[in-house]
């Protein structure tokens, strides 16, 4: 992917339902672990540490997604990808660093207005000309300047979410995944059953 006006981009973008930056980040850091992993994206696990656009990338991507259990969230906040190879462990994780590109007013300004739907039909159309120059610049820069990337051999286990153990909220009586609820003193409770979780 050189170009976002490639054809390699339009079924991403129709995917995705708009071109952005965070999907020529995506893009990227699956090229990356592919490239240090070898093999195909269906010998990988990738967790995410982010639920941004980027994410829609490397699902199109690999083919990895929450319902198959081979893409696991971490809800970390951070633009990170780490791929796993399933054979032996080796993973790759791939970290966007955020003031890989400059400072750019007038995008801030035009997208806030998009986003408060008060942009002209001008200010719209220069919001996306501006966008696609800088998802343009996120695959123009140099693979150092945008990531950091760092390796590491296995072991690394990695379960399915979908493989774990289910519990009853003692509260609402859902059933909820072992991993996902709060030990009290007589059992378990869901998240949104713990009056101390947000």
């Amino acid at each position: 992917m050189k170009s976002i006006d490639d054809d390699d981009w339009k079924p991403l973008v129709a995917f995705h339902g708009h071109m952005c930056p965070g999907l020529a980040v995506g893009a990227r850091a699956v090229a990356i672990g592919l490239r240090e992993l070898g093999g195909s994206p269906q010998s990988l696990r990738i967790v995410a540490e982010t639920a941004m656009c980027s994410v829609d990338a490397v699902q199109h991507l690999t083919g990895c997604t929450l319902g198959n259990g081979d893409l696991v969230f971490r809800d970390h906040g951070k633009n990170a990808f780490t791929f796993v190879r399933l054979s032996d462990g080796r993973s790759v994780r791939v970290l966007a660093l955020p003031d890989a590109l400059p400072p750019d007013a007038e995008h801030a300004q035009l997208r806030q207005k998009a986003d408060q739907g008060i942009a002209s039909d001008a200010e719209r159309a220069r919001y996306v000309e501006r966008h696609r120059a800088r998802t343009q610049m996120i695959l123009d820069l140099p693979e150092g300047q945008l990531f950091s990337v760092t390796t590491k051999d296995g072991p690394a286990v990695l379960v399915s979410e979908r493989t774990q153990e289910a519990v009853n909220c003692g509260r609402c009586g859902e059933t909820v995944m072992r991993t996902r609820s709060v030990t009290v003193e007589d059992g378990f409770l869901c998240i949104p059953c713990c009056p101390t979780q947000p």
